[in-house]
């Protein structure tokens, strides 16, 4: 029994002899353990100012940093985008702007914003605008001779006659008598009358010539059209609304009809495109020239609801720009023919009385009336073309020095009493007038004594 005790002790004794350096085995691993862990982070707190300064900095007071986002408010914020470690969330470093060089879907922005989008723009305007291109807005204009001064923007929309003439023909002599006729029948329906010499040279006798014929319509020196084509003159060609030749030939009585057909197939410039439906009396008053009466009853209904005030709005707007257009007319008129100015001023009085437009044309009226430099030309313009249609009824002046005493027989009243008119019209001092009188003068007529 002892020995079997003894020996089991023995047993015992050395179990406990090995669990014993069993733990202190575990016990030293985790004391390695733990050495290795202090070890790597020192290591890694050693390493972490070198490669990013700011997270330092950053760890050491992380909730001092969000009490200072939510007192200061927006300065924080500014502070962010200046530091490094959201430098992986910073937009250059995708730099879209690169992309699109590589190939990518940038490409597209370039054609939106491309300069060369734009001039496109102007050759769909002229499209918009057929006129541009029609036969007569490819047109150029001459130098004024007489008349009122027009430009090529002038007669769009409109119906224009234009004659080419020249004053050694006879039967354009007497053709400029048969456009003053069409002028006086159908100018106020919206006919435009233009004469234009074939040939710039004999400008004096031209204008002499318009003169004695009492023309009302504007001369010019000549027209550059296109497509003119004829081998002698008087000849005629008849434009439409839309610039397009409606009569190409001689005059003819038969060219009444086709001016007739061109002024209904023009839209009304005042009335328009509109349907009228609630202003209908309005618009018979427009029609009827009483345009002081129909821009009053436009304006008292411009503001009304619904297709009233719609249709009051749209004619009062013609009929504005229809005024305006009357008044820059009579303003180019006033420096080359004053005469004309006054009588466009008055139709204005007279057809606009009672609305802004008529008044204002009465108030110019009466600033004319004192202007003396205006007066002069006037009367200098008057004297002008009565002494320049007296200078065509006299023949000219004969080369032949045996047939002048014939002549100054003849003709010597009627000179002495035209050289009495011009010494009046030098009494109201230098005018236009009086330059072209003395310029018709001095080339038609020599001195006499």
């Amino acid at each position: 029994m002892n020995k079997s005790s003894s020996g089991m002790a023995g047993v015992f004794l050395t179990i406990l002899v090995l669990l014993f350096a069993l733990s202190a085995v575990v016990a030293g691993e985790e004391k390695v353990a733990d050495q290795a862990k202090d070890k790597g982070d020192r290591q890694a707190a050693a390493e972490a100012p070198k490669d990013q300064p700011d997270v330092k900095s950053d760890d050491t007071k992380p909730k001092g940093a969000i009490e200072d986002k939510s007192e200061e408010g927006a300065e924080k914020p500014k502070e962010k985008p200046a530091g490094k470690p959201k430098q992986p969330a910073v937009k250059p470093q995708a730099k879209p702007s690169d992309k699109p060089k590589e190939g990518g879907e940038k490409p597209k922005e370039k054609p939106e914003a491309k300069p060369a989008d734009k001039p496109k723009e102007k050759p769909s305007e002229k499209a918009a605008d057929p006129w541009r291109q029609s036969a007569l807005g490819q047109t150029k204009l001459g130098e004024t001779w007489l008349g009122p001064v027009l430009n090529i923007e002038d007669l769009s929309g409109q119906v224009v006659l234009v004659e080419y003439w020249t004053c050694n023909d006879e039967l354009s002599q007497k053709s400029l008598s048969w456009l003053l006729q069409l002028n006086d029948n159908y100018g106020r329906s919206g006919l435009i009358v233009i004469a234009a010499h074939t040939n710039p040279r004999p400008k004096v006798q031209a204008m002499s010539m318009a003169v004695s014929r009492r023309t009302n319509f504007t001369v010019l020196s000549n027209i550059s059209y296109p497509d003119a084509n004829f081998r002698k003159a008087p000849h005629v060609y008849l434009f439409n609304h839309k610039g397009e030749v409606a009569y190409d030939g001689p005059p003819s009585p038969n060219l009444g009809n086709a001016i007739t057909k061109a002024l209904n197939e023009r839209p009304d410039p005042l009335l328009g495109d509109m349907k009228y439906k609630k202003i209908v009396p309005t618009t018979l008053k427009a029609k009827a020239g009483r345009l002081g009466d129909a821009w009053k009853m436009c304006d008292e209904k411009k503001d009304a609801e619904g297709d009233e005030g719609q249709e009051a709005a749209y004619l009062l707007a013609n009929l504005d720009r229809y005024a305006e257009r009357l008044f820059q007319k009579a303003e180019s008129s006033k420096a080359n023919a004053p005469d004309l100015t006054k009588d466009a001023l008055t139709v204005l009085k007279l057809r606009f009385a009672g609305s802004p437009h008529g008044d204002n044309a009465a108030a110019k009226l009466k600033e004319l009336e004192k202007d003396g430099a205006f007066q002069k030309e006037l009367k200098a313009e008057k004297a002008y073309q009565k002494i320049a249609r007296d200078l065509v009824t006299i023949p000219p002046y004969p080369r032949d020095r045996k047939q002048r005493d014939t002549w100054l027989r003849n003709n010597g009243d009627a000179m002495r009493r035209i050289t009495a008119q011009i010494g009046e019209v030098k009494t109201l001092g230098k005018t236009k007038g009086l330059a072209k009188i003395e310029e018709i003068y001095d080339q038609i007529i020599p001195p006499i004594e």
